[in-house]
């Protein structure tokens, strides 16, 4: 079956555990549900895109996350939750596996690392995520769009 990707706008209150200012972030949803549902729980992490500081890097990011044929990470893979306080895969995150085939898009292999090829990574244990490749690319617009607004 495939899944339909969306994204969400969401507000994360400053915590002195979690990060040191309130933060807004885009959220990635499946079939109507956040993926750290799926994934059963993401800590102190949240998503990667709409944090507004640096608005060239998630653009730069966003780029390489829709083309998906190179990572910026040492170990190939691309992070959907990221450090809440610093946006820095190192302090550890969700990373995975994106496959594009004829008409489908494939994330797989999803995992806790910070982002380096070691042994250290903690498998995430869910089924892979298989979207319809038109829609996926078309949720991808939205996704840009809600990156630049301000």
């Amino acid at each position: 079956m495939k899944s339909k990707l969306t994204f969400e706008r969401k507000h994360l209150t400053k915590h002195p555990q979690v990060s040191s200012e309130d933060r807004t972030y885009i959220d990635f949803i499946i079939n109507g549900f956040s993926m750290t549902e799926l994934l059963g729980g993401v800590g102190d992490n949240i998503g990667k895109y709409g944090w507004k500081s640096n608005v060239n890097f998630e653009i730069s990011e966003f780029n390489d996350f829709k083309l998906a044929n190179k990572s910026r990470l040492d170990n190939g893979l691309f992070s959907a939750y990221v450090c809440a306080e610093c946006g820095d895969e190192g302090c550890g995150a969700v990373l995975f596996r994106i496959e594009k085939k004829d008409d489908i898009v494939k994330w797989s292999d999803f995992v806790w690392s910070d982002g380096y090829p070691d042994d250290e990574d903690e498998e995430i244990k869910i089924e892979p995520i298989i979207f319809n490749r038109q829609e996926y690319e078309s949720a991808l617009s939205e996704l840009k769009t809600l990156i630049v607004q301000k």
